[in-house]
């Protein structure tokens, strides 16, 4: 009997194959993407779990931010029984770092972290060979992970050999392996090669000062406790521990401690790791359910609508006996099949994109790690769920009637096309949301891009230089001046967009002495002209400014200082107030993304400004660039041929602060064309059975001299109807949604009128598009065709 069922399930979808193939293909591609989406999400939340302890972890904040001072960390090591370890690390501020081993091969790293001994008390990664913990103690210690060993070593233990340290500001120093760690999976958020000693960098102009400097708040810290420990209590402690230890005028500030699971989406500030969007997530999460759901209303949709072909088949089972596990299998077989046949098509599709999907979400899956987990129990749930939802619904619905009912047509056509139509019209409204979302996202993507920044971006490269290079770097100017393709050059000590320098002191306004927070930069005297930023106060720098120690601040430095007048205030370097004179305001500009409001930045004139290199092109055409660039390149290596010339265009890094915006309007807009795909075709499957259903309607209509014009209006009547609705019951919805996102920006655009009616009529133009064919298709039929059509 099994075997019978089966070949009529058969028989009766290769009978129908159109809709079947839209059931298999539009179920399996909403499985798939939905399973690709919570794919994502579970590694988002799943970030650093990894870690030992994980739930024992607490980032330390000072003053609410995560900038923290050397000292200041200091005041807490082993002073506290509850907290085993402290850390404070940076990323190290060279920008060119090489290893190079015995026979001279060299190895580029790409992120290396600076960290104290307690690093690795604090951060238990995975341990391969030596003892990190115990062992990153004192200068010219180093700690690799495995790849990067690996490429150097192979597979021998490196542990107790040396190699050669060179970078931007130090060179040749020999440093020992002390340990090789696990490499960081793809749902950590620390991207580092290997991890210095934060001893090696005393040797650095500038370095050592951190020691001892309150107001150099250059980095992140975290410390562990032993075991579970009430957080506020410890917050306490520190704090009192702090008021007893800290310098006077430091007292007045206050110690904060951040879980670590909520770090990732909350502390921002941490800048020396990855983060993520939350409420990005939190929608990407939701667009996945959705997706399923399209998928399985179109999936009910359509196989209601084939169920109902077979009404008088199972009224005569039932005359004639059937009971009701009977009925069931009757009805189950080909939905089941049908399912499984999805399933089979989603393993396909989910291998193919799978590379895709890595690339999009920075995700290292193979096919076989995708399948574990929760991703594998999702796969079986939505399985299980989509067998129980699109068999019960039917046969239950159906089971409830009797059999005369069922032998007499159309009886309950009224009934069903509720169920249908509201199907239906949440797939409108679905896709709707998601078509008003990607406008209003690619809005504001348009908006950031075309944001005025305040300073130049185009036609500027830019490159860090080394201690080699800064030795000549009055040739590199003259030399860079001499070429014809080249505008201007100026030099300053971080990149503009990526300041990591933040300073915490003293200024003297108008008799009062109070303490300011910025970030800080220096820069040469004709820093602002290149980079066209506007001066409001002041002429700016000369020549022989840093002979001063003079500084620029920006406007919001101004109001946020309550400086009035460039003469009411000086900078407390040192006790001498002639110092520290502050000669300009420029007006505000964007250095960081427009997340954040622009906040107070000073600069700092120097004949050493001299780590980052602009230089402006005349020409925009891109050989002429080429041919520039390979110039420049041959005076680079004349002077430093060390250190290559690594350089950037200037327009390309700053949208890379838009990065996670830019992946989740990817997903938002694969998730959007997945969900107009599933939408048309369930209309392409529900046109043609509206047609089946009412060709003996229309042949009458026909005969009674109803235009095809007419017949057509009527079939598309309904979907005018429900595409009016679900637009309605849509735009409050998406109005929300899209309001909230916009908060992540504190410079956004509005939300206008026209984005929804825009997404109104992509939603209209869509559903017509799809059903009008067969409507022309069924209007055109001849009416004698149409009246022995049953």
């Amino acid at each position: 009997m099994i075997l019978y069922n089966i070949k009529l399930a058969i028989r009766g979808i290769i009978r129908s194959k159109l809709i079947s193939t839209i059931n298999i293909l539009g179920l399996s591609l909403g499985i798939t993407i939905s399973l690709l989406v919570f794919g994502f999400v579970n590694k988002e939340y799943s970030t650093d779990e990894f870690l030992s302890e994980f739930e024992n972890i607490y980032a330390v904040l000072f003053d609410n931010h995560a900038n923290i001072s050397q000292p200041i960390v200091n005041v807490f090591k082993n002073r506290l029984t509850e907290v085993e370890a402290i850390t404070h690390y940076t990323q190290e501020w060279a920008p060119q770092i090489y290893l190079e081993d015995e026979s001279k091969n060299t190895f580029k790293l790409n992120y290396l972290m600076v960290a104290d001994s307690s690093f690795f008390g604090v951060f238990q990664f995975r341990t391969i060979f030596g003892n990190p913990k115990e062992k990153l103690i004192g200068p010219n210690k180093i700690v690799l992970t495995k790849s990067l060993a690996q490429k150097i070593f192979g597979e021998s233990n490196p542990i107790g050999k040396t190699i050669t340290y060179n970078s931007t500001y130090i060179q040749n120093e020999l440093v020992e392996i002390v340990g090789v760690i696990e490499d960081m999976p793809h749902n950590s958020s620390w991207k580092f090669d290997a991890v210095l000693s934060m001893e090696t960098d005393y040797k650095m102009k500038g370095f050592k000062a951190n020691q001892t400097s309150w107001g150099n708040q250059n980095f992140n810290s975290y410390l562990k406790t032993r075991g579970n420990i009430d957080k506020d209590a410890l917050e306490t402690r520190l704090n009192q521990l702090f008021k007893e230890h800290a310098i006077e005028e430091y007292k007045k500030f206050n110690i904060k401690i951040v879980p670590y699971k909520d770090v990732y989406f909350h502390q921002q500030d941490l800048s020396y790791q990855k983060h993520g969007n939350e409420f990005n997530v939190k929608i990407i999460s939701t667009i996945g359910i959705l997706i399923f759901i399209l998928a399985i209303f179109n999936f009910i949709n359509l196989d209601t609508a084939q169920q109902e072909k077979k009404l008088k088949t199972f009224g005569i089972i039932k005359l004639l006996g059937g009971k009701k596990n009977r009925l069931f299998r009757f009805f189950s077989y080909d939905s089941f099949i049908i399912v499984c046949a999805a399933f089979f098509l989603t393993l396909l599709l989910t291998t193919l994109l799978l590379p895709y999907f890595n690339t999009l979400t920075e995700s290292t899956y193979s096919l076989l790690n995708f399948f574990q987990g929760q991703n594998l129990i999702f796969l079986v749930g939505i399985f299980l769920v989509t067998i129980l939802i699109t068999n019960s619904i039917q046969n239950l619905l159906k089971g409830r009637h009797e059999a005369l009912e069922l032998l007499r047509a159309n009886k309950n056509a009224k009934r069903k096309n509720y169920l249908r139509n509201t199907l239906l019209l949440i797939q409108f409204i679905l896709s709707i949301i998601l078509i008003t979302s990607i406008i209003a996202v690619q809005k504001q993507n348009f908006y950031v891009k075309h944001f005025d920044n305040g300073f130049e971006l185009k036609k500027i490269i830019y490159a860090n230089t080394n201690k080699i290079l800064t030795g000549k770097i009055n040739a590199l100017k003259d030399k860079l001046s001499d070429l014809p393709e080249v505008a201007d050059i100026t030099f300053s000590g971080e990149t503009i967009g990526f300041i990591d320098q933040n300073w915490g002191l003293y200024i003297n306004n108008k008799g009062e002495r109070q303490q300011v927070k910025f970030a800080k930069t220096d820069v040469t005297e004709n820093f602002f002209d290149f980079m066209g930023i506007k001066l409001l106060k002041g002429d700016g720098f000369l020549k022989d400014s840093h002979k001063r120690i003079e500084f620029v601040f920006n406007e919001a430095a101004f109001k946020e200082f309550n400086i009035k007048d460039l003469n009411d205030a000086r900078v407390l370097i040192s006790e001498d107030n002639n110092h520290g004179r502050i000669v300009g305001q420029t007006e505000n500009f964007h250095f960081e993304s427009v997340h954040s409001k622009v906040r107070p930045i000073g600069f700092m004139h120097s004949p050493d400004a001299d780590r980052v290199v602009y230089i402006k092109i005349k020409s925009d055409n891109i050989n002429t660039i080429r041919a520039t660039i390979k110039k420049i390149d041959a005076i680079w290596d004349e002077l430093s041929p060390s250190f290559p010339f690594e350089f950037h265009f200037l327009d390309k890094s700053w949208e890379q602060l838009y990065k996670k915006e830019i992946q989740f309007t990817k997903i938002l807009n694969l998730a959007t064309i997945v969900s107009i795909l599933l939408t048309c075709m369930g209309l392409i499957g529900l046109s043609f059975f509206v047609a089946e259903n009412r060709t003996k309607e229309i042949g009458i209509r026909k005969t009674n001299g109803a235009k095809t014009s007419e017949i057509n209006l009527m079939l598309n009547g309904d979907i005018l109807k429900w595409v009016l609705i679900a637009f309605i019951i849509s735009c409050p919805i998406s109005y929300f949604a899209m309001n909230k996102w916009l908060e992540s920006f504190a410079y956004k655009t509005e939300l206008s009128w026209w984005i929804f009616a825009l997404a109104g009529i992509i939603a209209l133009g869509i559903a017509l598009l799809t059903v009008s064919w067969q409507s022309w298709r069924t209007a055109k039929r001849n009416p004698v065709e149409s009246l022995r059509y049953e």
